[in-house]
């Protein structure tokens, strides 16, 4: 199976993730090591544990419902704006939360941009 050097990524996560490693050969092209990738639509940070970054996200999340609220604002009933909240931006806030497990911080970041958006609503 060929691979595509230009996509693929090295990262350490663990006790010495901050320390340089030897780089990987593959047919003559070196991997590069990254403190940070996107993965499957996910973005990562290494440390000593596995991190979600939740930056991202956020970012679309709160460009997506200041888009809708945008066009509609206060012309259409709260159910509307609500409505289209929950079906359409919620959705790219919560893709991968299933990664924040433990992680308060990222937790945290998620839940107050969703709150944001109910207060500029209401």
């Amino acid at each position: 199976m060929p691979l595509n050097i230009s996509k693929s990524k090295c990262m350490r996560f663990g006790s010495r993730f901050k320390f340089v490693c030897t780089p990987i050969v593959c047919d003559g092209a070196v991997f590069e090591w990254v403190s940070s990738m996107k993965y499957l639509g996910v973005n990562i940070n290494s440390g000593l544990r596995f991190k979600f970054n939740p930056d991202p996200s956020r970012k679309k999340f709160l460009s997506a419902f200041n888009t809708i609220y945008g066009r509609i604002g206060n012309k259409n009933s709260i159910d509307t704006v609500t409505s289209l909240l929950t079906s359409i931006c919620a959705p790219i806030l919560m893709y991968g939360t299933e990664l924040i497990r433990d992680d308060a911080y990222a937790l945290d970041k998620l839940c107050k941009s969703y709150d944001r958006t109910f207060m500029k609503i209401f």
